[in-house]
């Protein structure tokens, strides 16, 4: 992998992290609203929670963190030209499976009235 690519993936990397760390901690948080009333700490958790924009938001800032990791991971790790070729090609298998299916669920989904 060429040095620009790598530097792009490090980028992508830490562009995604603090977003996707406060992603995560909302829906945690939301969820656990929705599951005990008592906690108070979000207001109108059920709507926050099922948004599809945050939702969408979400899995986006995760595949971009999750594909510049393992473009750095097969990058460090992986000594042959050969394996390396081989894991960014199943990387970009299960990448392109995981976007359709969230396709899918998002088009399922959205198939449903409230």
């Amino acid at each position: 992998m060429n040095s620009k690519l790598l530097r792009a993936a490090l980028l992508m990397v830490e562009a995604t992290s603090i977003p996707l760390i406060i992603l995560g901690f909302l829906y945690i948080v939301t969820g656990y609203q929705l599951l005990n009333p008592r906690i108070q700490l979000i207001p109108r958790p059920r709507v926050i929670h099922t948004d599809a924009t945050l939702r969408i938001t979400l899995v986006a800032v995760s595949i971009l963190h999750g594909y510049g990791g393992l473009l750095l991971l097969i990058a460090r790790l992986a000594r042959s030209s050969l394996l390396r070729g081989l894991l960014l090609i199943l990387v970009h298998v299960f990448l392109i499976v995981f976007l359709a299916l969230v396709v899918f669920l998002e088009i399922s989904l959205s198939s449903f009235s409230p």
